[in-house]
């Protein structure tokens, strides 16, 4: 099988592309991964902070208001 020559130009708009692509697909996964921390982080702070007001012998009712946990989320901890 004849192979097709590939001109320098041609070689270096593909190396660009695949650059840019790359740098496009890491910059989309920083921004997945530092979401999803995010996410996880505020459900563990607020779990903690429930955690803690039940401590207090504060009402769960009162808890589950301040937290949006519901009662039963609140009772597992």
């Amino acid at each position: 099988m004849a192979m097709t020559p590939i001109s320098k130009e041609e070689h270096e708009r593909a190396k660009l592309r695949a650059q840019k692509k790359f740098e496009m697909d890491m910059t989309s996964n920083m921004i997945t991964a530092k979401r999803i921390g995010i996410g996880v982080g505020i459900e563990m702070g607020i779990r903690i902070a429930a955690k803690r007001m039940l401590g207090t012998d504060m009402p769960i009712d009162v808890i589950a208001a301040a937290t949006g946990l519901t009662e039963q989320e609140i009772k597992s901890l």
